[in-house]
């Protein structure tokens, strides 16, 4: 199942379990670095990380709840855990979420220009440690009093994010970034 499609699952179990309104948030990255000192690797790493967030009305009552486990009974808990949330806090008339016109905008910007570069995302562990080692190794012929640094590196991030809504948007957004 693709990660747009959990989220529109999402809401769909959390309207059949009370919730009026309700709108699911799928978020998934992954970041690479190389930190190098003194000309020698220092630090060499890759870490990936995921979390659904899960919002709903109920008589205008808010409830969100959390989980970084995609599995079906954690899930299923999170949802009943946003509903019972929901039921237990004050209403408020301006507990309401976004119409799909209101987040249209927000597609349009989407359309507008892909924020996700293949080459950056593809970024192979040899690039980062030769790029941190020119860098230091560049900076040190800047002036001759640069004796040191606390570190230098080089990485890339890799992000996307979903979103589903029961006022009728679904959606996902995704970007990379490449950094010194």
């Amino acid at each position: 199942m693709t990660h747009l499609a959990l989220a529109k699952r999402l809401v769909q179990r959390a309207r059949r379990r009370g919730a009026d309104q309700a709108e699911a948030y799928v978020e998934v990255g992954r970041d690479e670095s190389c930190r190098v000192r003194d000309g020698e690797i220092e630090d060499l790493s890759q870490a990936t990380s995921k979390g659904v967030g899960l919002r709903v009305v109920s008589k205008r009552r808010l409830g969100f709840a959390y989980t970084s486990d995609f599995g079906a009974a954690s899930l299923d808990a999170m949802v009943d855990r946003a509903v019972a949330l929901a039921k237990s806090a004050a209403p408020s008339p301006h507990n309401d979420l976004p119409r799909r016109t209101e987040l249209a905008p927000a597609k349009a910007r989407q359309d507008g220009g892909d924020l996700f570069d293949e080459a950056v995302a593809s970024l192979p562990a040899e690039w980062k440690i030769r790029a941190a080692l020119e860098m230091e190794k560049a900076a040190r012929g800047v002036d001759k009093r640069i004796t040191a640094f606390e570190s230098v590196g080089a990485g890339q991030t890799v992000s996307e994010a979903f979103l589903a809504s029961s006022e009728g948007f679904a959606g996902q957004v995704r970007g990379t970034a490449a950094y010194l």
